[in-house]
């Protein structure tokens, strides 16, 4: 806590006594509270396109193996729901056979990221 006063010192031409005149105000006592800065909560993660583009092709190794990783013509639009989370619409063709569906990745708090698929044959 700080304390704050004016002080103010005049001097004046006294016409009546001929003699300079001193004058001395004194304002309030003022108060002056200082806090610590606010706390700022820590940015959010913001997952990138090609770090979640990375993550739909991790997980559909896993999910579908051969028939992804054999397949040709991979495609994956994004549309970013948030900060931290990219829905993608995937497509690829093994043989004769097409997949296609969609894949949600979200970058979780701690780091992880996280991702679920609704992806089959078309």
């Amino acid at each position: 806590m700080y304390y704050w006063q004016a002080s103010v010192r005049q001097e004046r031409w006294d016409p009546a006594t001929s003699r300079v005149v001193f004058s001395h105000a004194i304002g309030p006592v003022r108060r002056i509270a200082v806090t610590a800065p606010a706390q700022i909560a820590p940015p959010a993660p913001r997952l990138g396109v090609h770090e979640g583009n990375a993550i739909v092709r991790t997980g559909l190794r896993r999910e579908f193996g051969s028939r992804f990783t054999a397949g040709k013509k991979f495609k994956a639009h994004s549309a970013r729901l948030n900060g931290t989370t990219i829905r993608y619409r995937v497509s690829w063709a093994r043989g004769g056979l097409k997949y296609g569906g969609t894949v949600t990745v979200r970058e979780n708090v701690n780091g992880s990221y996280s991702y679920w698929m609704t992806v089959g044959r078309r």
